[in-house]
């Protein structure tokens, strides 16, 4: 009987510490656990952006882009807003491609249209220069 009181106490006390590893919040207020939590985000999830330096609104507007949190601090550290990147990022281009084309004057959109008519970056300053819109090329 003793014994398997003691067998049922382990495994309760082995439960308990395999679902506090999943919901780890160490180093969190209550207040920071909350705001986390409100938005969406695990332990794991909030640590993660957390420990990469992102607050509570700046994880949700880059994972509201769909970017991991290794992507998003690249981004945010060539200069990029969450929303800013996630145009780039629509026009098919990492953040240093977006960098080049943005150093020439282009917004995403603008990219976007010259990339998806088959222009290189080089090929859409010199036709832009002359006063022309990407065409497509394709045909």
């Amino acid at each position: 009987m003793v014994r398997h009181l003691l067998v049922v106490v382990l495994v309760g006390w082995l439960a308990g510490c395999v679902v506090h590893s999943h919901d780890d919040w160490d180093g969190m207020s209550q207040t920071e656990i909350a705001s986390w939590r409100a938005a969406g985000f695990t332990a794991e999830q909030a640590q993660d952006w957390r420990a990469a330096g992102f607050t509570v609104p700046q994880a949700q507007a880059w994972n509201t882009g769909t970017f991991t949190v290794v992507e998003a601090r690249e981004w945010q550290q060539a200069g990029y807003m969450a929303t800013d990147a996630a145009q780039w990022r629509a026009a098919g281009l990492t953040y240093r491609e977006a960098a080049e084309w943005r150093s020439h004057q282009f917004t995403p959109l603008e990219a976007r249209k010259w990339i998806e008519t088959g222009y290189s970056l080089s090929e859409a300053i010199e036709q832009r220069a002359n006063g022309l819109e990407p065409i497509d090329r394709s045909y």
